[in-house]
């Protein structure tokens, strides 16, 4: 049966649930990096963006990963 891999869209904004609900398919399916671009105005909105990403978002992806290494 051939494998089925998440509809990729060009972009994903919002929450950091949201984020990382539309990352999980990707990790499920055998992602083990992603490329982020973040769009901003400002540096301190790119400073708060980044950081929340760091802290809210990328951490539910590490142990995940670390989970399935042997």
């Amino acid at each position: 049966m051939p494998t089925t891999y998440p509809q990729l869209r060009p972009s994903v904004a919002g929450s950091p649930d949201a984020v990382a609900q539309h990352l999980e398919p990707f990790r499920q399916a055998g992602m083990e990096y992603a490329v982020c671009g973040f769009a901003s105005e400002g540096v301190e909105d790119l400073l708060r963006q980044l950081r929340v990403f760091a802290e809210e978002v990328a951490p539910r992806f590490i142990d995940a990963g670390a989970a399935s290494q042997p």
